[in-house]
């Protein structure tokens, strides 16, 4: 039986229909639905034993990540709710970390093509040409 793709779900009681609305879910692209169904549901999943989340982890395919932080808690239930939560803060902050690799990236690049002046770099961007000298030799290396 494929779960995700179950329409009406009256017909199972307690856990199960919560669970089961949960997996239509599953999938990278719905990172928001997934928080969002969680929020509504939070009731069921502000404490969760740990075995049901291990359980909706390996169903879902939810990242290690998760676990992770929720072992810091050692508790014998679990707040899925919270945990989203942590997680999606997790996410912000590696994809912050990528955005200035990359932009220091795009800017050695700019570097190499543009024929500009310490001096000239320095009035633009309202810096020393020693601060500007120094960046140039941090993105040769």
């Amino acid at each position: 039986m494929d779960v995700g793709r179950l329409g009406r779900l009256d017909g199972f009681q307690t856990d199960l229909q919560v669970v089961f609305g949960m997996i239509k879910y599953k999938g990278s692209r719905y990172k928001k639905e997934i928080q969002s169904y969680v929020n509504e549901h939070r009731e069921y999943f502000g404490c969760l034993s740990w075995d049901d989340f291990l359980a909706i982890r390996e169903m879902m395919n939810l990242n290690k990540k998760m676990e992770k932080l929720l072992e810091k808690e050692n508790k014998e239930v679990v707040d899925m709710c919270g945990s989203l939560d942590a997680l999606c803060e997790d996410y912000k902050e590696e994809g912050k970390v990528e955005g200035f690799q990359l932009a220091a990236k795009i800017c050695k690049e700019l570097m190499r093509c543009v024929n500009i002046t310490d001096e000239e770099l320095a009035k633009k961007y309202h810096c020393t040409k020693e601060e500007v000298a120094n960046a140039r030799k941090m993105f040769t290396e």
